[in-house]
Protein backbone atom coordinates (compact mmCIF):
# COMPACT_ATOMS: atom_id res chain seq x y z
CA UNK A 1 0.00 0.00 0.00
CA UNK A 2 2.49 2.58 1.21
CA UNK A 3 4.42 1.93 -2.45
CA UNK A 4 1.47 2.03 -4.61
CA UNK A 5 1.15 5.68 -2.41
CA UNK A 6 4.64 6.86 -3.71
CA UNK A 7 4.12 5.67 -6.79
CA UNK A 8 0.84 7.75 -7.79
CA UNK A 9 2.64 10.62 -5.72
CA UNK A 10 5.29 10.59 -8.36
CA UNK A 11 3.38 10.42 -11.21
CA UNK A 12 0.93 13.00 -9.59
CA UNK A 13 4.20 15.31 -9.51
CA UNK A 14 5.05 14.64 -13.42
CA UNK A 15 1.58 15.40 -14.20
CA UNK A 16 1.66 18.65 -12.49
CA UNK A 17 5.07 19.10 -12.97
CA UNK A 18 3.65 19.30 -17.14
CA UNK A 19 0.60 20.92 -16.76
CA UNK A 20 1.01 24.08 -14.19
CA UNK A 21 3.95 26.60 -14.76
CA UNK A 22 7.05 26.84 -12.52
CA UNK A 23 7.67 30.66 -13.43
CA UNK A 24 5.43 33.87 -13.28
CA UNK A 25 6.54 34.61 -16.34
CA UNK A 26 5.81 31.48 -18.35
CA UNK A 27 2.04 31.57 -16.43
CA UNK A 28 1.54 35.50 -17.64
CA UNK A 29 2.71 34.05 -21.49
CA UNK A 30 0.74 30.95 -21.46
CA UNK A 31 -2.59 33.15 -19.93
CA UNK A 32 -1.86 35.85 -22.38
CA UNK A 33 -1.90 33.25 -25.45
CA UNK A 34 -4.40 30.86 -24.29
CA UNK A 35 -7.37 33.52 -22.77
CA UNK A 36 -5.86 37.09 -23.85
CA UNK A 37 -6.36 40.16 -21.67
CA UNK A 38 -9.96 38.95 -20.09
CA UNK A 39 -7.58 35.95 -18.24
CA UNK A 40 -5.72 38.68 -16.09
CA UNK A 41 -9.15 39.78 -15.04
CA UNK A 42 -10.96 36.76 -14.51
CA UNK A 43 -12.44 36.45 -11.09
CA UNK A 44 -12.05 40.34 -10.67
CA UNK A 45 -16.10 40.53 -10.15
CA UNK A 46 -16.69 38.26 -7.90
CA UNK A 47 -13.79 39.65 -5.94
CA UNK A 48 -15.02 42.90 -5.73
CA UNK A 49 -18.24 41.42 -4.90
CA UNK A 50 -16.77 39.87 -1.90
CA UNK A 51 -14.04 42.91 -0.75
CA UNK A 52 -16.72 46.06 -1.56
CA UNK A 53 -18.80 45.57 1.44
CA UNK A 54 -16.19 45.03 4.10
CA UNK A 55 -14.40 48.42 2.54
CA UNK A 56 -17.75 50.47 2.10
CA UNK A 57 -18.20 49.78 5.70
CA UNK A 58 -14.76 50.83 6.88
CA UNK A 59 -14.40 53.83 5.33
CA UNK A 60 -17.62 54.67 6.61
CA UNK A 61 -16.64 53.95 10.16
CA UNK A 62 -13.20 55.52 9.59
CA UNK A 63 -14.68 58.76 8.28
CA UNK A 64 -17.40 58.99 10.88
CA UNK A 65 -14.95 58.78 13.69
CA UNK A 66 -12.68 61.29 12.59
CA UNK A 67 -15.52 63.64 12.25
CA UNK A 68 -16.37 62.76 16.33
CA UNK A 69 -12.48 63.34 17.19
CA UNK A 70 -12.30 66.24 15.28
CA UNK A 71 -15.41 67.64 16.56
CA UNK A 72 -14.43 66.46 20.23
CA UNK A 73 -11.08 67.97 20.10
CA UNK A 74 -12.33 71.41 18.79
CA UNK A 75 -15.14 71.40 22.05
CA UNK A 76 -12.46 70.44 24.44
CA UNK A 77 -10.26 73.26 22.84
CA UNK A 78 -13.24 75.66 22.99
CA UNK A 79 -14.12 75.08 26.91
CA UNK A 80 -10.21 74.96 27.72
CA UNK A 81 -10.17 79.00 26.07
CA UNK A 82 -13.39 79.77 27.90
CA UNK A 83 -11.95 78.48 31.35
CA UNK A 84 -8.78 80.33 31.16
CA UNK A 85 -10.17 83.64 29.51
CA UNK A 86 -8.03 83.60 26.53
Amino acid sequence: MRNHLRVNARQNDSVLARTHHRTIPSTIAHTWTHEGLAGFYRGLGTNLVRVLPGTCVTFVVYENLAWLLKRAASRREARARAGTGI
